[in-house]
């Protein structure tokens, strides 16, 4: 089984509702964003990890091999499959999808509670979830560690309310930015930073210097508070199904929960809801669609994990029938089928996304990519070639990344004549990047060893025929 390769499909599709994945708070992951229609923008959204991604080939696809990851900001987005290091073609990690629009912000997180198990999520059913249009529970805090006590919510105020961790390296990257929100809306809203973690470990924490060279305690410029015995983080995080951190809950003026969601990505919500400019209907709409389909690729995944392909394409199908223009859904599908050793129904499913994608580089080229990558699947290299060489038109031949992919897929299919011509082009395109070169150096060095390969067989059947 290549889990790594279905959780590269799996989590993308996650991320397409806004969901997202966990993974251990010290296991390297990497960005999970889609590359379906929503992904011809440049989407990062991918609730897991710190570390932030080094290009954007890696935002379109969850590595399994040949994948290198960015620097100590810590973990960056992946899903259950865990990256690995970069190995082989020395390229991969140069990889970089054709440009796209943006939209929304990256979201990246760990687990709240690594301990936590996960077939213990709320269930689609479950109508007691906390969600966009709940009241908002009590707080429950043990001590505040910094700012004034709030004992209730105050109606006509807004507040939010986050979960955090001093060892969670994303949690830290956010608390500049949620100062700053703090410092622009004044007493409009209160900013309440809630961890788990007890005064010591918070202290301590405070005490070290931040890369501003202040130290933690003056970079933080709202209120940080103690949970009692987990009963804030029980009443929102567990009721609203969050199993991630560090996540953020708006409570609106009239006490309801107005947003829920990573804090680097609530800018415009929290604008709108304080400006009375927000449309909870909307908003209560879309998370419900978020939350049901984040238990469904759960069970998917479950399904997945224990072999049950006849269960999992059930589900997936399922998707696949409510959202037929979404390729996500046809590509997890197709790696089912993989899995199941059905691959020349994989294949037309292949043959058909590339259809559909026909005018979408960026997916194009990471699909091209991580399959020709796959080297257990029986994917159809003619297929990727198409996709590959598509992506380049759309790419006017210029774009490094595509061509290095076109080179890949030639090398694959044993066309080394070709993978060496297409990977000079990408050198030549690629800014210097010593990796695009270095790869063709391992071209060239496969087609001299070929080379010799053949003379020395050429002249033993000389000596053979000779010796006779």
């Amino acid at each position: 089984m290549r889990p790594a390769y279905f959780s590269f499909c799996l989590i993308g599709a996650m991320v397409l509702v806004g969901g997202g994945c966990t993974q251990s708070e010290t296991s390297k992951t990497t960005d999970a964003s889609n590359a379906t229609d929503q992904s011809k923008n440049k989407d990062q959204t991918q609730p897991n990890a710190d570390n932030q991604p080094t290009d954007e080939k890696r935002a379109a696809a969850e590595p399994d091999k040949g994948q290198q990851q960015a620097a100590d900001t810590g973990d960056e987005q992946t899903a259950p499959g865990q990256q690995l290091a970069a190995s082989g073609n020395g390229s991969d990690a140069a990889k970089k999808e054709p440009k796209a629009k943006s939209v929304e912000v990256a979201a990246n997180t760990v687990p709240a509670n690594p301990d936590a198990d996960p077939e213990a999520a709320p269930s689609e059913e479950d109508s007691n979830m906390l969600g966009i249009g709940s009241a908002a529970p009590p707080i429950a805090i043990a001590s505040w560690f910094k700012g004034e006590e709030i004992e209730e919510f105050e109606p006509g105020k807004v507040y939010v309310v986050e979960f955090w961790a001093t060892w969670c390296p994303p949690c830290r990257d956010s608390m500049p930015h949620l100062s700053e929100l703090q410092k622009e809306y004044k007493d409009k809203v209160s900013f309440i930073g809630v961890t788990r973690e007890g005064n010591d470990v918070v202290q301590e924490f405070m005490e070290r210097d931040h890369e501003s060279g202040k130290k933690w305690f003056d970079v933080v410029q709202y209120r940080i508070a103690l949970d009692d015995n987990d009963k804030t983080s029980e009443a929102y995080m567990e009721a609203a199904g969050q199993n991630g951190i560090p996540a953020a809950f708006i409570v609106g003026k009239d006490g309801v929960v107005e947003w829920i969601g990573h804090p680097m990505g609530m800018d415009e919500p929290l604008k709108k809801i304080v400006d009375d400019s927000w449309d909870r209907e909307e908003a209560i709409a879309a998370f419900k669609k978020k939350q049901r389909m984040q238990v469904v690729m759960m069970s998917l995944q479950r399904a997945f994990a224990r072999g049950n392909w006849d269960e999992a394409l059930g589900i997936i199908d399922g998707l696949i029938a409510e959202s037929p223009e979404e390729s996500q859904f046809l590509l997890i599908k197709m790696q089912i089928l993989q899995e199941a050793d059905r691959h020349e129904e994989a294949n037309k499913l292949l043959a058909k996304v590339i259809d559909h994608e026909w005018e979408n580089a960026r997916l194009l080229n990471m699909v091209a990519w991580r399959m020709a990558e796959d080297e257990e699947a029986k994917h159809d290299l003619k297929l990727l070639l198409k996709a590959a060489k598509r992506a380049s038109e759309l790419t006017k031949d210029k774009d490094a990344s595509v061509l290095d992919t076109v080179a890949r897929v030639y090398f694959k299919m044993g066309n080394l004549d070709e993978a060496i011509k297409w990977q000079k082009q990408a050198v030549d395109a690629g800014d210097d990047d010593p990796r695009l070169a270095e790869t063709l150096k391992e071209y060239r060095q496969r087609k001299d060893s070929e080379k010799s390969e053949a003379e020395e067989k050429k002249s033993e059947s000389q000596d053979e025929a000779a010796s006779e």
